[in-house]
């Protein structure tokens, strides 16, 4: 059994494969990108949940490590619904929670991705022109709402994120960036055993500048298939 540093250490450097193979061209791979990216997608879809006779309560606190979040995909906190793992988990830490306070005075939470130049989505997204895709902006956004949401106590171990009224995107994440940080402030939150939910109203920021902001944006929890 890993530790738990060394559990995020094996899923992280796996993930960080997933995407980043060089090409020499745009039809011919190297050959050992092709198996170190088979391999990594290999381990990613060998993991297994942490079984519930060893799982936790979702630790409480006001700033979560890339660990905690490892934790989190892992499954190791009970009646939780986990956070995707590398390469789809789009924050490395969570840096703010707070129940009060906010755009809205009813709390609000912060992550950030330390940006790379040789994170996975640059290398495909798009050749000669690199881009973070707006659509992963948005889903780092519906995780923090999500993880916001069981901080507060919504509780189920089966997420989904709803929908939202308004997205603007108004400027480009490219491999010269450092920061990316993710502001949801809750709007409208309801706690129920058979469903939760929060309403957010969300900020993308790159380097201290706004480039997608979001409105109305809904996530549930609630009581999924049990697990083994």
């Amino acid at each position: 059994m890993f530790s738990t540093r060394s559990r995020a250490y094996y899923i992280n450097s796996a993930g960080s494969m997933v995407g980043s193979c060089k090409p020499t061209t745009c039809t011919n791979f190297l050959e050992e990108d092709v198996m170190n990216l088979q391999q990594a997608l290999a381990f990613l879809a060998g993991l297994k949940p942490v079984p519930l006779s060893d799982q936790i309560e979702m630790p409480i606190k006001d700033r979560y490590e890339f660990e905690d979040l490892i934790d989190a995909g892992c499954r190791k906190w009970r009646n939780t619904a986990p956070l995707p793992l590398p390469p789809m988990l789009m924050f490395d830490t969570i840096t703010e929670l707070s129940k009060t306070g906010g755009e809205h005075g009813k709390g609000f939470g912060v992550a950030e991705l330390n940006l790379k130049p040789d994170h996975w989505f640059f290398a495909c997204h798009f050749l000669g022109n690199p881009l973070m895709p707006g659509c992963l902006g948005l889903d780092g956004t519906w995780q923090a709402a999500g993880f916001l949401l069981q901080w507060l106590g919504g509780r189920g171990t089966e997420g989904m994120a709803t929908g939202l009224s308004k997205l603007k995107l108004r400027g480009k994440i490219r491999p010269t960036n450092k920061l990316v940080k993710y502001r949801v402030d809750v709007k409208r939150p309801s706690f129920k055993p058979e469903k939760s939910y929060i309403v957010v109203d969300a900020t993308v920021m790159c380097d201290g500048a706004p480039v997608y902001m979001l409105e109305d944006l809904m996530v549930f929890v609630m009581p999924g298939e049990k697990q083994a």
